[in-house]
């Protein structure tokens, strides 16, 4: 078996230098070093996850719906059809399937479809999964918006993401202490999406996120202070990321056990102690 090769330092900042970045590849880096190296700069195909995979069924289908190629009385026996396509793994509790969980989802899915779509009849539709390139202080950057929509009367433009992670929010509208990294994350993410929106049509109004498993929307104006925060995370981040040099595994249970795309054959994973237990025991 030949040995896999190791990137030297010089080649890790060569190609770092040549990145194209997004914010999911900056965000990534925050999961785990070790992961990111194996996917960013050894170019290694990781393994997907249900969770992955039901998120990608949800945004295939509302790309079809919103780009008019399927009706929305149609909706449900579509996803229904592209299920076994799109998700080939299953969700475990422990060593055992948990069907009840998995059918949970995909009633969840059913649910939205013929239930909670939003209006969009007030919009125009700027754009569906719109791929956008632009750059933060000369870095280039892309991404993908996957609604883009202006309000045929007032003109405001809406930048509209789709999310399959379930979220709690407080009456004030703030999320609770648990969430409350995660939301600044997806704030973060439409924000640096704005950059490309704000060059192309000079304005954004709102930021609104489909969470498609609780079934509402959640939208909250565009203000300058939180646009010029994700510009500058992206920056700190990039030098992070620059200034990395031991790549460890972050050791995370939830994270390893069913997100990581190397949690089959990652250090972290086989780590244990000389009785065998493994590090989250």
């Amino acid at each position: 078996m030949n040995e896999k090769y190791e990137l030297t330092n010089d080649e890790i900042r060569f190609l770092i230098e040549l990145m194209i970045w997004s914010f999911s590849r900056l965000n990534a880096f925050y999961n785990c070093p070790y992961e990111w190296k194996r996917k960013y700069l050894d170019g290694e195909k990781g393994e997907d996850s249900f969770y992955s995979e039901f998120g990608s069924l949800i945004h295939h289908v509302w790309e079809k719906y919103a780009k008019g190629k399927v009706a929305r009385d149609e909706l449900v026996t579509y996803y229904d059809s592209k299920w076994g396509k799109y998700i080939k793994h299953d969700l475990m509790n422990g060593d055992e399937i948990d069907f009840e969980k998995e059918q949970g989802y995909y009633d969840t899915g059913v649910n939205h479809l013929e239930n909670q779509l939003p209006d969009l009849s007030r919009f125009e539709i700027l754009g569906v999964e719109k791929k956008v390139s632009f750059e933060v202080n000369g870095y280039e950057m892309v991404g993908y918006i996957d609604l883009l929509l202006k309000d045929k009367k007032t003109g405001e433009i809406t930048i509209w993401d789709h999310k399959s992670s379930a979220m709690k929010f407080k009456k004030n509208g703030e999320p609770y202490k648990a969430d409350a990294q995660h939301w600044k994350d997806f704030q973060r993410q439409l924000y640096l999406y704005s950059i490309p929106v704000l060059e192309e049509y000079g304005r954004v109004d709102y930021l609104s996120w489909n969470l498609f498993r609780q079934g509402y929307v959640k939208t909250i104006p565009w203000n300058k202070e939180d646009f010029e925060e994700a510009k500058t995370w992206a920056l700190n981040t990039i030098a992070a990321i620059e200034q990395e040099e031991n790549w460890e595994p972050k050791e995370d249970f939830f994270y390893c056990r069913n997100l990581c795309g190397y949690r089959d054959s990652c250090p972290a994973m086989n780590k244990g102690s000389e009785d065998g237990d493994e590090w989250w025991d």
